[in-house]
């Protein structure tokens, strides 16, 4: 009996006393008092508020947690110089390798990821995309090129600062997979012909640019989601992505904090193609393969940058000054108690808040889901893609959970000097002298120069450069121009009439009325029977008077046959 008095007072003191933390008043200030819902669990009139404090949290004056983050950051720069320095060489290095690999092709290497877009720890992993704008793009063919840069890493490898690690070709993206010798904790995934993260890149790194807290607020979010298991996608803590947490800080600065968007910025100054001709440019019609069924790809890739958002007085010409700490606080508030969750979307693009048909009345293409889960992530370049998909209904309201909890563990440690120390569980934080409201993170590689829009891509069709944001409608028109130059290749199946491009036949049809086919087979005659001998040319009306023809001829089939206007070919 003693023991299970011990286990249970244990129990209690494990399980119970982190939730009654949240329930507690803190000595400096009450809990805020959460919002009233209805019957639905919805906040009446939340999502009519666009920008401003959210109950009551000001970033104005330093605090604790500030001090804290500092301190952080500075741990987190200790290695930032190094990071770069290795970095920088590991990127010219595998720029060699794919110039010999690719001898005869025009090879450029970039980067992406959270090494370059301003929101990731400096010591963290390096991304790069090979592009040649002269070698297809399809799957086998990128598996090639991989294989072939793996090849030519192996074949130089003790000139080389890395080693190849392993060669991923069954995922969706295929990549290879390199590894510092100096350093194996440093690794570099290697990727052939996908650009598209070059957008999402430069995007969040104008972001970052706007506002200098904005990067420090995502790199704690992102570390507390990785400790509590709901920081990946991979299997077995498959929940959101870096990405996607990146895009819920920026909507939370952007609808409570007015940070502008940078894609409504370009749309209403007519930047990019056809005047700014709606939201979502450079898109295609095509089907793509996607996790979670079929979507149209429609892609964004126009957007102002920083200095354009300042230029028109959309926001500060020099970095605010704001407390890091009441931001931190008030992002997982926001998510805690007024994010409308099942109804509201978080999308960058629009940068305000709205239900899903007004995100989808706006450009948006993520009705394509069937799971419709409450928490909506709208990916604002590729905008058929909601970053949710890797999640469940029991593993988002696990992710609800996790975000109340915090907020009620800041709330109730808001004047306590282990506020950070208790969300990250980090240890206690060094002495760094007095607060500073001053706190920024560097060690990053340059962003792509000029507009990303610049980089080139060919048509495989029509051998023709063009600009990758451009190349979706290109594409279409280019498919489109071939098929209405084939000459011969239509014909009526009514009146045996024949066309010579595929435009003049609705043409003829709402003249004649006749049911319009096209003739897979260019050198047949014109057909006026059902079946049609295909040797001699004979035509019968019926498969009787056929038989006949055959037992009497001995002519062999296959036979020609008419099904509903259409040939085909009968065994």
């Amino acid at each position: 009996l003693p023991f299970a008095l011990a286990s249970a007072q244990s129990l209690a003191a494990v399980v119970l006393v982190p939730r009654l933390l949240g329930a507690l008043p803190s000595t400096g200030a009450p809990r805020p008092a959460r919002a009233s819902r209805g019957a639905d669990g919805r906040t009446p009139g939340a999502l009519g508020r666009r920008s401003g404090a959210l109950d009551g949290v000001e970033a104005l004056s330093a605090d604790l947690l500030d001090e804290e983050i500092g301190q952080f950051v500075q741990r987190l720069q200790q290695n930032a110089s190094w990071a770069l320095l290795a970095k920088g060489g590991l990127l010219r290095e595998v720029e060699g390798v794919a110039r010999i690999a690719f001898g005869g092709w025009d090879v450029q290497v970039f980067p992406f990821g959270s090494s370059v877009n301003g929101c990731g720890e400096p010591t963290s992993d390096l991304d790069l995309v090979v592009h040649s704008p002269d070698r297809p793009n399809r799957k086998k063919d990128v598996q090639e090129a991989l294989q072939a840069f793996a090849a030519a890493a192996n074949a130089d490898s003790e000139s080389l600062s890395f080693k190849v690690k392993e060669v991923v070709l069954g995922c969706r993206v295929p990549l290879v997979r390199l590894a510092s010798r100096a350093n194996p904790e440093l690794e570099c995934d290697v990727t052939f012909g996908n650009v598209l993260p070059l957008y999402n890149t430069r995007l969040i790194r104008q972001y970052a640019e706007l506002d200098p807290s904005l990067p420090v607020v995502a790199v704690v979010v992102k570390r507390w989601a990785q400790l509590h298991g709901v920081g990946s996608t991979k299997p077995g803590s498959r929940y959101l992505s870096s990405y996607a947490w990146t895009l819920m800080v920026i909507y939370y600065f952007q609808v409570v904090h007015g940070l502008p968007s940078l894609h409504g910025l370009a749309a209403s100054s007519g930047d990019g193609p056809a005047g700014g001709d709606g939201p979502a440019v450079g898109g295609s019609p095509a089907w793509g393969g996607g996790r979670g069924g079929r979507r149209e790809e429609v892609f964004a890739l126009h957007f102002a940058d920083a200095a354009e958002a300042m230029e028109a007085g959309l926001w500060f010409s020099e970095p605010p000054t704001r407390s890091v700490g009441k931001l931190l606080r008030g992002f997982f508030r926001f998510y805690a108690s007024s994010y409308e969750w099942g109804s509201e979307v978080v999308s960058v693009r629009l940068g305000r808040r709205g239900t899903l048909e007004e995100v989808m009345d706006a450009g948006g293409r993520l009705g394509y889901k069937k799971k419709r889960l409450s928490l909506q992530i709208e990916d604002p370049v590729d905008l058929g893609l909601n970053l949710n998909h890797a999640l469940t209904r029991e593993r988002e309201g696990e992710l609800r959970e996790k975000l109340v909890d915090a907020d009620a563990l800041l709330t109730y440690l808001q004047n306590a000097p282990c506020a950070l120390e208790e969300l990250l569980q980090v240890g206690p934080q060094c002495d760094a002298g007095p607060r500073s409201l001053q706190i920024r993170l560097t060690g990053f590689l340059d962003i792509l120069p000029g507009r990303v829009a610049d980089i080139m891509a060919m048509c495989q069709r029509c051998k023709t450069r063009v600009e990758f944001s451009r190349l979706s409608r290109h594409r279409r028109d280019c498919l489109k121009n071939y098929y209405s130059h084939r000459v011969g290749a239509c014909i009526c199946a009514a009146c045996t009439e024949t066309f010579s491009t595929v435009q003049e036949l609705p043409q003829h049809k709402l003249s004649t009325g006749h049911t319009v086919r096209t003739n897979r087979y260019k050198n047949m005659p014109p057909l006026i029977g059902s079946y049609q001998c295909p040797q001699c040319a004979a035509l019968f009306a019926g498969m009787s008077e056929f038989e006949q023809h055959k037992l009497s001829t001995g002519h062999c089939l296959p036979q020609i046959r008419l099904v509903d206007g259409a040939v085909a070919r009968v065994q």
